[in-house]
């Protein structure tokens, strides 16, 4: 395993991270390292940019507008209007 070193990390964030750390009961390393991890596991902006594009499209589900109709009809109905 590699090591890694982060320097320059202001006094209040090196404490609270250390707080977090005790909280958790992990050392402050292992819980950065769960961290790093947790944020690599979600895809960057563009990444979840090109996931968007490649979906299909929905072309058969029905607009907003559509949905906002059906409801306010059903609502009528059961108010008898």
């Amino acid at each position: 395993m590699s090591m890694l070193q982060l320097k320059n990390v202001p006094e209040p964030t090196k404490r609270s991270l250390r707080k977090r750390a005790r909280e958790a009961g992990m050392t402050m390393s292992d819980y950065v390292l769960r961290l790093i991890e947790r944020d690599l596991q979600r895809p960057t902006p563009d990444e979840l940019l090109r996931r968007l594009s490649e979906l299909t499209p929905h072309d058969d589900w029905p607009s907003g507008a559509e949905l906002l109709e059906e409801a306010r009809r059903e609502r009528e109905e059961e108010l008898g209007w």
